[in-house]
């Protein structure tokens, strides 16, 4: 649904009824729609930091650059409406959002990989 529209104009029907759950066990689990959002959120900022990492079997920092920028490319090109969903997440007015959204960027091997390689420089 995500690659249709983004996060905030799919509702809660819509995700029980592709999930094939009844809108009752999804409030089990989440609290809120909100709730839901920063799961998907999450979700969706891990897959990109697994996808995007480093690949530090690579002898040359210059192709493990490549590697990486070139799976983020492809990840933004494949899921532009998660990507987009996560970059609104990180401006969002709703705490948890941004909060989720700052753990993930702080998480990211790949920033870490070049700050690294910056202070080494």
């Amino acid at each position: 649904m995500l690659a249709e529209r983004p996060l905030e104009q799919i509702s809660v029907e819509d995700i029980a009824d592709q999930a094939g759950v009844s809108r009752g066990l999804l409030f089990h689990y989440f609290a809120s729609k909100q709730d839901f959002h920063v799961a998907i959120a999450k979700a969706q900022g891990e897959e990109m930091l697994r996808l995007t990492a480093p690949d530090e079997t690579l002898d040359d920092p210059l192709a493990i650059l490549w590697s990486s920028l070139s799976a983020f490319v492809d990840y933004v090109s494949e899921h532009r409406s998660a990507y987009t969903a996560f970059l609104r997440g990180a401006s969002s007015t709703d705490p948890a959002m941004r909060a989720a959204a700052a753990a993930l960027a702080a998480s990211s091997s790949f920033l870490a990989w070049i700050s690294s390689g910056v202070v080494a420089l």
